[in-house]
């Protein structure tokens, strides 16, 4: 269904997993070899939603609508796409293009919400770039406000949300100066008390955020 090598390595993926592992989950979550992903972050994002409901979860790009790089799929979105999407043709129609541009599209056509990831601040918990660029955006490109659904901010402070999720283009080594920075370095005096988790949304809430 989805047409170059890449997209067909996804696809027999996804099926795999629909055929072998159905009731082993509630999200899947799609990333790449060059994504770091905080998991408890993520945990408390999805905490928030029903697998139930139909969304994908991620950083929503806005030239074609989609979502990009590193995002998560309840199951009842997945259960559509593999029963429903990709034993049709005229809903996930091949095309030679972008992976994550398929999958999304597919998505809608299936009448799939998708939810551009943002905290209580609007800022961002996806990010397709280095953390370099997820900080400042306008070094990768003057135009990046016109990138994304949601505004990019820069500086440490603006850019991202304190509960970021998802970052990509980090490799080899820098994958562990991510983890020891995050897990390891400890600030003196500024340990964090257990917190809870967050309020779940409704449906309502969902559809009304998104239009």
């Amino acid at each position: 269904v989805l047409s170059n090598k890449e997209s067909d390595h996804l696809h027999e993926a996804l099926t795999y997993i629909h055929k072998h592992h159905l009731n082993d989950f509630d999200w899947v979550l799609k990333a790449n070899d060059n994504t770091y992903i905080i998991v408890e972050n993520l945990r408390w994002l999805l905490y928030q939603y029903e697998s139930d409901w139909p969304l994908i979860i991620g950083q929503r790009f806005l030239n074609e609508d989609y979502m990009v790089g590193t995002y998560a799929i309840s199951k009842r979105a997945f259960v559509r796409l593999i029963e429903n999407g990709f034993t049709n043709a005229d809903i996930c129609k091949p095309r030679f293009g972008n992976i994550d541009v398929d999958l999304s599209q597919c998505l809608q056509h299936l009448n799939v919400l998708q939810i551009d990831a943002l905290d209580d601040e609007g800022k961002g918990l996806f990010f397709q770039n280095s953390p370099e660029n997820a900080l400042f955006p306008e070094k990768l490109d003057p135009n990046y406000d016109k990138w994304y659904w949601h505004k990019l901010k820069q500086g440490p402070t603006n850019c991202c949300s304190d509960r970021m999720v998802a970052l990509q283009n980090i490799w080899n080594t820098h994958l562990y100066y991510m983890e020891y920075f995050i897990y390891k370095v400890h600030a003196f005096g500024r340990h964090r008390l257990p917190e809870p988790l967050p309020q779940k949304k409704t449906l309502e809430e969902i559809v009304k955020e998104k239009f």
